[in-house]
């Protein structure tokens, strides 16, 4: 090894930018966890024979409880009124969640549970659908796995989901 004077060694005196990419590379990995964990199953399902309230987070939307006294009127939609209740009424409802993306997990005579993916960061987020056969209307559940806002997100899904059903002759709102 060759003895290599001091004066000689070159230091570079630019500015790290190491320290500028470890944000970056900081939130890559953060929104990589944030997406495996999103793979686990959301808490769906009826409960009471209804779907389950939105937590106090702006990540999700619910028709079932729509007024105020429930507290959750952040959260609320309105529900889809339909016309009649029949058979191709409920397919025409899987239809077009298929052709907006969505991939249907479990599907029963008054209850459909789905799940969206995002584009860019591959979140899933649940979209329930129950039939109110007393009432005549589809109660609407969209909610985000992770997170606490997930930018309107489930919210435009449900707009776009309803304008879908509102092109339905059966299916009005």
């Amino acid at each position: 090894v060759k003895n290599i004077p001091i004066d000689k060694l070159s230091i570079d005196k630019k500015p790290v930018f190491y320290w500028y990419l470890f944000p970056v590379i900081a939130l890559g990995i953060a929104l990589a966890v944030l997406s495996y964990v999103s793979r686990r199953p959301g808490t769906v399902g009826l409960y009471n024979n209804k779907l389950r309230a939105c937590r106090k987070k702006s990540n999700c939307v619910c028709s079932e409880y729509a007024n105020a006294e429930a507290g959750h009127i952040k959260s609320a939609i309105d529900p889809i009124v339909i016309d009649k209740l029949d058979k191709q009424v409920w397919e025409k409802v899987k239809q077009i969640i298929s052709a907006n993306g969505g991939k249907i997990m479990k599907d029963n005579d008054d209850y459909i549970w789905a799940t969206f993916t995002t584009r860019i960061f591959r979140f899933i987020d649940d979209l329930e659908i129950r039939l109110d056969k007393s009432n005549y209307v589809l109660h609407i559940r969209s909610a985000s796995r992770v997170g606490h806002s997930d930018f309107g997100t489930n919210r435009r899904r449900v707009a776009s989901l309803k304008k879908a059903f509102q092109s339905i002759s059966d299916i009005t709102q």
